[in-house]
C-alpha cells in the first residue's frame, strides 16, 4: 500500500490522547471543538470515546433532530449506517462512503467518523453535491468486545481479521508474512478467514458497496496506525490504473489534516 505521511499528530488537534480501557481518553482539543462552536451535547460526546450503544444512541438522535437529511439503517450483523443527503429534486449525485472501526481496539477510528457526522451536520453544503454514508463501527462485536472484556481486542470474534476478509486478492500473502505470521492459521493476527466475505460484517460492507456501483466517487476506511493515507495496492506493486489521481486525492488530504 502507498502513503502519503502526515508531519505530525495533529490531524484531531493538538491534545489528542491515548485511549484508555474505560474510554476516558480525550479526543479533540479545546480548540479544534471551540472552533466552529458545535452544540454542547455535541462537544461532550466527542470529548472522549464511546461504547456502542452511546454510538447508536447519537445516530438514533441524529436521525429524530434532522429527519429532512439524515436517515439511520442497521445492515446485517447489526452494523448501523446513516446516511446524509439533501433533498434536491431527487437529483441523482456521486456518492461517498466513510466507515471505521473494522479493527475493534482502533477505536479512533469510529471517533472519527461520529465527528464526521456533527461537522457535516454543521456545515451541510456538501451534501447539495453529495450523498454521504457512514458507517462508524463496522466491527460491531468486536468493538463491544474490546470495551467489555479485551480492550486490545482487533479481528472479529471468530478471530479472523475483516481487513482481508475481502475477495480482492483473498488469502494472497507475501512469502515471509506466510513463514513468520502464518496466516492459515485461526490463531493468527492476519487469518483472513475460511473463505472470501466470510464474516457477516464484511458482508454488510460488500453488499452495502455493491449497491452504489457506478455511483461511489470515494470509500474512506479510518483505521489507527500512524499519521498515513493509504492507497491501493497493498497486495501487489503494480500501479492501479488511476494512481494519479490517487496520489492527487493522498496529497490533498494529507496537506488539509496538515492544517487541522
Amino acid at each position: 500500500m502507498r502513503f502519503r505521511a502526515f508531519p505530525s499528530a495533529r490531524m484531531f488537534g493538538s491534545s489528542m490522547c491515548r485511549a484508555s480501557r474505560h474510554g476516558s481518553g480525550c479526543l479533540h482539543s479545546n480548540r479544534l471543538l471551540g472552533g466552529r462552536r458545535l452544540a454542547h451535547a455535541s462537544a461532550e460526546f466527542h470529548r472522549r470515546f464511546q461504547p456502542m450503544h452511546a454510538i447508536r444512541q447519537r445516530l438514533e438522535e441524529v436521525q429524530q433532530q434532522h429527519p429532512h437529511i439524515a436517515e439511520l439503517r442497521t445492515l446485517s450483523a447489526g452494523v448501523p449506517i446513516l446516511r446524509l443527503r439533501s433533498t434536491d429534486g431527487g437529483v441523482s449525485k456521486p456518492q461517498v462512503w466513510l466507515q471505521g472501526g473494522m479493527h475493534a481496539c482502533e477505536w479512533i477510528g469510529s471517533a472519527t467518523v461520529m465527528f464526521l457526522i456533527d461537522r457535516l451536520l454543521e456545515n451541510q453544503d456538501v451534501l447539495h453535491a453529495y450523498d454521504i454514508h457512514l458507517v462508524p463501527v463496522v466491527n460491531v462485536d468486536g468493538y463491544v468486545h474490546s470495551w467489555e472484556v479485551d480492550r486490545y481486542w482487533r479481528n472479529c470474534m471468530s478471530g479472523v481479521n475483516p481487513n482481508l476478509n475481502f475477495p480482492t486478492a483473498f488469502g494472497k500473502f507475501g512469502l515471509l508474512e506466510r513463514v513468520l505470521a502464518r496466516p492459515h492459521l485461526s490463531s493468527s493476527t492476519i487469518y483472513p478467514g475460511p473463505q472470501p466475505l466470510s464474516e457477516p460484517c464484511c458482508q454488510a460492507v460488500a453488499e452495502g458497496l455493491q449497491a452504489l456501483r457506478g455511483q461511489l466517487h470515494l470509500f474512506v476506511d479510518f483505521h489507527s496506525y500512524g499519521q498515513k493515507w493509504g492507497y491501493p495496492f497493498v497486495h501487489s506493486t503494480a500501479a492501479p490504473h488511476n494512481e494519479l489521481q490517487l496520489v492527487a486525492s493522498a496529497e490533498a488530504a494529507s496537506e488539509a489534516a496538515r492544517r487541522v
